[in-house]
């Protein structure tokens, strides 16, 4: 845990006093979309504090400079540029949209600057962009994971093939997302099943009128890739109100606390991330429970754990790169990167030139008004298409 630990990565104890490694933030604080970005900043925050005070990294505190680009591309491609010539930072951290993340590339390329995105295109991870790294996984290898958790459920209905209605459900707005619907459609149509799709604007306030119609078309269960956490709230409550026609498969975009609240037995969450308890023997969870709350953030909240993340990973990089570190050596040791995270995903980070995704297998979870917990479900699914 020496690569996670807030301790382990410092080089002694007390408040880091050298010059910073300057890390670049990217994210939406200000859309409807905005507690994300501010739960990812949140995230990294926690980490970064805590491992200045005991030290920093090498000797060297880090300084995160976070800026807003409230989803826009002009905008998030003008934050990188600033952060990248002006503030010059060695890495950029944040990023939780897939068409910005794309569209800074030339500029990653062009300054040897690496970049972790929250929500990554397949293309820029098969093969593997050398500047560009995925929190968890591409958002397109959720398809799998998703559709075997549907398919187990509908075994122990009796049902397959035709018998099969699959409904889908996602936010526009994200080329990453649309790569999922259509891995998703096209896997589902190979085993025999049915599809009727649905897509909420990202703008929307809600996704009723969405869910109104797919209970009309009467599938038998539904995939759900909902960009914000109200959208599947409300969602579900309607589908509650209903009588859980079908259930729901939803990846982790929505955090933990909502999955809570939603608190509906026909809800399925699949997730690379894991829930943070009260008490917890797994050393990586138990650090990151201290670090949140030195940092008053609550660590189930939607995105916190994703930000906190990234940022272990890049203080494992930092660590190996020693002082100074330019972006291109940041990306050599990247490369490098193998650690135990103690719980916060299911296995190691273990990245390297032709692998830039640290998640290999997610579980799915669910929870209700009985459990004061989520329970896993389903174990060891495999990301993929």
């Amino acid at each position: 845990m020496a690569a996670c630990s807030s301790g382990g990565s410092a080089s002694g104890s007390g408040s880091a006093s050298g010059q910073p490694y300057v890390i670049g933030f990217t994210s939406d604080f200000s859309s409807n979309f905005g507690y994300l970005g501010l739960g990812l900043k949140a995230g990294l925050d926690s980490y970064w504090d805590a491992i200045n005070k005991h030290g920093g990294i090498n000797g060297h505190p880090v300084k995160m400079i976070a800026l807003d680009d409230d989803s826009q591309v002009n905008r998030g491609v003008a934050n990188v540029t600033q952060l990248v010539t002006q503030d010059h930072a060695i890495a950029i951290a944040g990023v939780m949209y897939s068409v910005i993340c794309s569209a800074a590339v030339p500029l990653l390329t062009q300054y040897k600057v690496p970049e972790i995105c929250g929500v990554v295109t397949s293309n820029l991870m098969h093969p593997a962009n050398p500047w560009v790294y995925a929190t968890t996984t591409d958002q397109a290898a959720y398809a799998a994971p998703q559709l075997t958790m549907a398919e187990k459920l509908m075994k122990e209905e009796g049902k397959s093939g035709s018998q099969v209605k699959l409904a889908i459900l996602y936010a526009l707005g994200s080329d990453a997302v649309v790569q999922w619907a259509d891995d998703i459609t096209s896997s589902a149509k190979k085993m025999g099943w049915n599809v009727v799709t649905q897509t909420v604007p990202e703008d929307a306030v809600d996704m009723t009128s969405q869910i109104t119609q797919l209970i009309g078309a009467k599938p038998t269960v539904m995939v759900l890739a909902a960009g914000n956490d109200a959208w599947v709230t409300s969602g579900m409550s309607q589908l509650g109100t209903a009588g859980n026609p079908f259930p729901v498969v939803s990846y982790d975009v929505p955090g933990w606390s909502t999955v809570q609240k939603v608190d509906n037995h026909s809800f399925y969450y699949v997730s690379a991330l894991a829930y943070v308890p009260s008490h917890s023997t797994q050393p990586g969870l138990e650090q990151f429970a201290k670090d949140a709350a030195a940092a008053n953030v609550n660590p189930n909240a939607t995105y916190v754990l994703r930000g906190y993340l990234q940022a272990v990973i890049l203080a494992s990089a930092l660590k190996g790169c020693g002082w100074p570190c330019s972006g291109a050596q940041l990306e050599k040791q990247l490369n490098k990167t193998n650690f135990s995270t103690g719980g916060l995903i299911d296995g190691n980070v273990a990245l390297s030139s032709s692998n830039h995704e640290p998640v290999g297998s997610l579980a799915a979870y669910q929870w209700n008004s009985a459990q004061t917990a989520p329970s896993i479900v389903q174990a060891d699914l495999k990301v993929g298409y």
